[in-house]
């Protein structure tokens, strides 16, 4: 969810919920003034009836007073009359229903006999009134929040479209094009000061990715050429005449730990180019011409072992990716295959449009199948090999969004590629 659709949804939740609460205490805090209002016209109706009967010697006679309906008895003997305001329902002829009525009743002596009069107050009118202006006060606050959340939602936009600016460049920041971003002035305080933070640290990745990138490719040279000087040194004395069989199997020795250094140099250093990004070429590879190219050079080492190899190729199968990354990635498959087989086993390749497999007999595994995508991690300790194969062909499916799976059962395993 966005953070503005976020503010947004919260605001509207918080105002709806004070909305309700105050239209509810509004409608009893209306109608507890406009009752009180009619308690007083009716206090006010006594008042005047007294006044009235003082000033002309007789009782009121008409059924309404001073716009309130008017009831005039006499007392019965032996009732008993104290002045009380209740409510009451009184059948309204023109409404034809009974109608709820505010009653105020007292006694009044005239001419040395109780009366008792009854002022009623209809509230009929008063609650259409609370409802009129109830309906009117909940358009008015409904439409002044309607402008208010949308003046807060366009203010909002506005605020936040800085952020949005910088995040936009922070996508497209792009280590390999050394596409470094500009941030432009937002006049916000807390922006300027994130636009600030990004820039220094983007300068300092540019920086720690120049020195490592500098530091990978002067180590496959530097390291790589007196390697190659040491074997070739080595292999000019294994040649003499000269040595003895203890110092020929000295300089065997020797030859095999600066291959496996050697070839040990070539993977970290690969890892390293793959995490960094440093192989950018992309070509159209065609998976059956790349695979039927490999098993052909590696046919030599498939008859020694003695492996039956099935091929199930589609013709479409494509990928679009380093040349010299598919070389690695599939020749490391291959190789595990043919090494880790029995002998006389077999290896089933078969390649669909979006899928590549490979199956191959082999010893049952001691670990877990995914311990063996880490690096240095091997099924047998007591093997030569590096533990390195593959965690490489991992990271380059990984360097292409490319998932990798690596199933055993038994003696039988399955690597299975989905791009």
């Amino acid at each position: 969810m966005k953070l503005l659709t976020k503010i947004n949804r919260n605001f509207l939740f918080t105002s709806v919920i004070l909305f309700v609460l105050c239209s509810y205490l509004f409608y009893f805090l209306l109608r507890y003034v406009i009752y009180c209002q009619v308690d007083e016209n009716v206090t006010d109706a006594k008042t005047r009836i007294i006044e009235f009967v003082q000033q002309n010697g007789e009782l009121p006679v008409a059924q309404s007073f001073a716009g309130n309906r008017l009831e005039v008895r006499k007392v019965k003997p032996g009732e008993k009359v104290t002045e009380q305001l209740k409510d009451t329902l009184i059948y309204d002829i023109e409404e034809q229903e009974n109608v709820p009525y505010r009653q105020l009743s007292f006694l009044l002596p005239f001419k040395d006999e109780p009366y008792c009069i009854s002022v009623s107050q209809s509230q009929f009118e008063a609650d259409d009134l609370i409802t009129s202006i109830l309906i009117y006060m909940l358009i008015f606050i409904t439409t002044l929040f309607a402008v208010f959340y949308f003046i807060n939602r366009l203010t909002a936009k506005n605020i936040w479209s800085s952020f949005n600016d910088t995040l936009d460049k922070l996508k497209s920041f792009n280590l390999i094009k050394e596409t470094r971003p500009s941030f432009s002035h937002t006049g916000i305080k807390e922006f300027e000061e994130l636009n600030q933070s990004l820039n220094t640290m983007t300068k300092r990745i540019y920086s720690d990715y120049s020195r490592l990138k500098q530091f990978t490719e002067n180590a496959s040279h530097e390291i790589q050429t007196p390697l190659s000087i040491i074997r070739g040194k080595i292999e000019t004395l294994i040649q003499s005449d000269t040595i003895s069989e203890d110092q020929m199997h000295s300089l065997q020795q020797i030859n095999e730990a600066v291959s496996r250094l050697s070839r040990l140099n070539f993977v970290l250093l690969t890892l390293t180019k793959i995490e960094n990004y440093q192989f950018t070429g992309s070509e159209h590879i065609d998976l059956t011409s790349l695979l039927e190219n490999k098993l052909s050079s590696l046919e030599e080492l498939i008859q020694q072992r003695k492996i039956t190899v099935t091929m199930q190729f589609d013709n479409k199968a494509c990928l679009d990716m380093n040349a010299s990354l598919a070389d690695l990635l599939f020749d490391n498959l291959l190789s595990n295959a043919i090494k880790h087989n029995n002998e006389g086993g077999f290896i089933t390749i078969a390649i669909q449009q979006k899928q590549f497999k490979i199956c191959n007999s082999g010893s049952a595994l001691q670990i877990s199948p995914e311990k063996l995508f880490e690096r240095f991690v091997k099924n047998n300790p007591a093997s030569d090999s590096l533990g390195l194969g593959l965690a490489l062909v991992k990271k380059i499916c990984m360097s292409y969004n490319m998932d990798i799976e690596f199933i055993s059962n038994k003696n039988i395993h399955t690597i299975t590629i989905s791009f």
